[in-house]
């Protein structure tokens, strides 16, 4: 009996080790949501919301979402598109 469970014992080690080899799967859900902080404010140390102390109004730097960065980054370049576009087809009105 106690052989058995030795080798069941060995067997999952043995297992876990091959799992703990494997790398962490990296979801975007996960990894692009930022985790909420509790910060403190730098002058009165009151609990700051938004990046901004509601007693005496110390702004801090909050970094942008993922989202919100992705969403500008899409919307200047397919304005840099369209400005090329128009200047290309007036560039090659304009020599004719």
């Amino acid at each position: 009996m106690n052989e058995q469970k030795e080798k069941t014992s060995t067997q999952t080690d043995k297992t876990q080790v091959g799992k703990q080899a494997e790398a962490p799967k990296k979801t975007t859900a996960y990894y692009s949501k930022a985790q909420p902080q509790q910060v403190h404010c730098r002058r009165c140390q009151t609990l700051m919301e938004n990046g901004t102390c509601p007693s005496c109004g110390f702004k801090m730097y909050v970094p942008m979402s993922d989202e919100k960065s992705k969403k500008i980054k899409t919307i200047t370049t397919a304005i840099g598109f369209v400005v090329f576009i128009i200047i290309f087809l007036v560039i090659q009105f304009g020599k004719s």
